[in-house]
């Protein structure tokens, strides 16, 4: 791959990112060469490219592609079966933020694999055994080892997530109902998606949505 007049070996697990407008060039060196590319743009990106301290291009080597996998195949899988635009632009996000998340941390310990996984895995029914699928100790020490860190339960966090993401799709689309919502986010029962939100955010999701 060729970047700004430097040029780079690209191999299996590397992930490289380039900003809008930055002349490149690539190609593969045999049959089985390919990748997996996302484009986007919108004024919301100088944000994340602040956070990270990102310049206009990035090759980072031998990186865990695992969740930055996981979440483009959800937004993959969403474009071809909705057409909810809020929840493909919340999916989309959550992808970008974990493809930089891989690229621009060294190491994740075993307890935020955990958080990420939440965090990638929001709008699915999640179980601890599904969570320990990704963890090596007992469900004891992860229950333990995540209040420790994040000062709530793996619930509380996931729930907390689920709203966020639910907030952001009404905040996106005024005209999206409950039910788009509350089974977008993972909450298989619309009157406790409706009680959980009024908790976390003193108003229900109806009057947000019919305020807009």
């Amino acid at each position: 791959m060729k970047i700004g007049g430097q040029s780079f070996n690209i191999g299996k697990n590397d992930l490289f990112y380039i900003a809008a407008n930055i002349p490149h060039e690539y190609y593969g060196n045999d049959d089985n060469f390919k990748t997996t590319y996302i484009s986007f743009f919108g004024d919301g990106f100088e944000k994340i490219q602040k956070y990270y301290n990102l310049r206009d291009f990035g090759v980072y080597k031998n990186k865990n592609r695992g969740l930055f996998k996981s979440s483009a195949e959800n937004l993959y899988e969403a474009i071809d079966t909705t057409h909810e635009l809020s929840m493909l632009c919340s999916l989309t996000f959550s992808t970008v933020i974990s493809y930089f998340d891989e690229a621009c941390k060294k190491e994740y310990s075993p307890i935020e694999k955990v958080y990420n996984y939440i965090e990638e895995n929001y709008s699915k029914m999640i179980t601890l055994e599904d969570i320990l699928t990704i963890y090596p100790y007992s469900k004891t020490k992860l229950c333990q080892d995540f209040k420790e860190k994040y000062k709530a339960t793996i619930f509380e966090v996931l729930t907390s997530t689920r709203l966020r993401h639910a907030q952001n799709m009404i905040n996106a689309n005024p005209y999206i109902t409950l039910k788009n919502i509350a089974l977008s986010c993972g909450f298989n029962d619309i009157s406790y998606f409706c009680k959980m939100y009024k908790r976390f955010y003193n108003c229900s999701p109806k009057s947000e949505i019919n305020i807009k």
